[in-house]
């Protein structure tokens, strides 16, 4: 059985913390080697990560951690066949991306907007000052209102702090293409936020 993580509880920043890409690796050969076991210590270390990214890109805590299950149910059946190419973060990342789409294509534009409404500050966020949670939330909100082709890229860069190459990898765009949107979602922050976005965080 796989336990979810509650939301919240890890405030680190990365999606998954890169010193976890080697013990991944090790236990990714494991598994396939029939260590089918190893399978709840890929949970364990990724579950935190993940449910993090799938909150900013779903419209419910409820709802991510639904997804959540089904990211890592598709891992565990499509590991036997990953070659290992690119990094188990950017794989399962890539999962967790298009599971989220899939999510919000079965979602109308009426139920969207009705979950976003009730989100609180107790989403998942990067911003703990106390001070700041009013700014935090104005933040959040904004990148929520971004198109699907605009907010993955900058949810994936800025807060899961991922390379422009390692977004256009989990993506499946081009890097140029990657840089382009993230160019324009600035802009479009910029209207929405004034000064609070500014400078080049890549």
């Amino acid at each position: 059985m796989i336990h979810v993580m509650e939301h919240g509880t890890d405030k680190t920043t990365g999606l998954v913390p890169r010193s976890n890409d080697v013990g991944n690796a090790g236990l990714v050969t494991r598994f396939r080697a029939g260590e089918i076991d190893v399978f709840e210590e890929l949970v364990t270390a990724n579950q935190a990560g993940l449910m993090r990214l799938i909150c900013r890109l779903v419209d419910s805590a409820d709802e991510a951690e639904d997804v959540l299950q089904e990211v890592f149910v598709a891992a565990f059946q499509g590991l036997p066949n990953f070659r290992q190419e690119s990094s188990f973060t950017t794989w399962i990342t890539t999962i967790a991306v298009n599971k989220c789409r899939t999510h919000r294509r079965r979602a109308t534009r009426r139920r969207w907007l009705a979950a976003y409404l009730r989100r609180t500050a107790t989403t998942v966020s990067n911003h703990t000052d106390e001070d700041s949670s009013d700014d935090a939330e104005e933040v959040r909100n904004a990148i929520r209102s971004l198109s699907t082709k605009y907010q993955e890229p900058v949810v994936l860069h800025y807060f899961e702090q991922m390379s422009m190459g390692e977004v256009a990898a989990v993506l499946g765009l081009k890097t140029n293409t990657v840089e382009v949107r993230i160019s324009r979602a600035r802009r479009l922050l910029q209207t929405t936020l004034g000064n609070r976005v500014n400078g080049d965080h890549s």
